[in-house]
């Protein structure tokens, strides 16, 4: 679950949105362009990011 992997309460997030960002994750897509491919908050994808480089 999303919620489990250490990201606080307030981002709440599709799965599908969460899936997204790992795959820009992966393909190293600065995190400006994904928020716009994702359409959430720049600050939402940075959160994420910095949790998926750990």
């Amino acid at each position: 679950m999303i919620s489990n992997i250490g990201i606080t309460k307030r981002a709440h997030i599709s799965r599908r949105k969460y899936d997204t960002i790992y795959k820009c994750f992966v393909e190293d897509i600065p995190a400006s362009k994904v928020s716009k491919i994702v359409n959430v908050n720049r600050n939402t994808t940075n959160r994420y990011t910095r949790f998926l480089e750990k």
